[in-house]
């Protein structure tokens, strides 16, 4: 359904955790948040020859781009940008399989970009995501990026942590990893320890488009009268790198 305006924008939703939303007219307006209204942010640009656009989230010293469009179902939100110089879409979709509730359960939601009008000089999509995903403040994080024949990740998380540990309204998650994925050859990954961030760059492809993961595992997530226990998806997959990569 396309929408002109929303209270809040639906990005990235799997469990009261791993949640994302733009409270904007515009995806580019400001930082996007927790349900809670806390900060967690997600941001998305547009390299071009050197000068940087941005789509999603503050754009700081980036270009932003003009929004044109906002299409949002059960399980996809669809944003449309346009300039003088690009056209595309960004579509976040989080899976919804109920018949499969191992698949339902896997926090993995893919983020794709299609241009229908692509720039005359080389293009990288780059998202990325800050230790406010990871942390409530400004706690160390560690992190680590890998590859196998077919895909690349990448992975970050609090330092420290104490699995389970918090409760409460308005509390969002201080323990477990994000993970970026995305396919071996169209994707590069970067962790910077020092600027506590995340980011997975894609080169489109010769149709213009470009696709990755986004990912957040948790480790434990029930505690069962003192016996933590872990997601329902790790039944059929025992790390994220398989459930990303399956």
């Amino acid at each position: 359904m396309r929408f002109s305006k929303v209270a809040s924008v639906p990005l990235v939703l799997h469990d009261p955790y791993f949640s994302i939303w733009s409270s904007y007219d515009h995806l580019n307006d400001g930082e996007t948040t927790h349900w809670s209204g806390n900060p967690y942010h997600l941001r998305g640009y547009v390299d071009v020859g050197g000068k940087r656009f941005c789509f999603l989230g503050n754009p700081g010293l980036a270009t932003p781009l003009p929004q044109v469009s906002l299409d949002i179902s059960a399980t996809r939100t669809v944003c449309g940008f346009e300039n003088g110089t690009m056209a595309f879409t960004v579509s976040f979709l989080s899976p919804l399989v109920l018949s499969d509730l191992a698949l339902a359960s896997r926090p993995v939601s893919y983020l794709s970009v299609s241009f229908s009008r692509m720039p005359d000089e080389p293009v990288e999509v780059v998202f990325q995501v800050d230790g406010t995903v990871v942390c409530h403040d400004d706690d160390a994080v560690d992190g680590y990026v890998t590859e196998d024949k077919r895909f690349c990740w990448g992975s970050m998380g609090k330092a420290n942590q104490s699995p389970l540990s918090e409760s409460g309204d308005k509390v969002t998650v201080d323990w477990g990893w994000v993970f970026f994925g995305g396919e071996r050859g169209h994707a590069r990954i970067a962790f910077d320890r020092l600027e506590r961030t995340l980011e997975i760059a894609l080169r489109p492809d010769s149709c213009g488009e470009a696709h990755c993961v986004l990912a957040y595992d948790q480790g434990y997530v029930v505690d069962y009268f003192g016996t933590l226990l872990r997601g329902y998806w790790r039944t059929r997959w025992s790390t994220m790198e398989e459930a990303i990569g399956d």
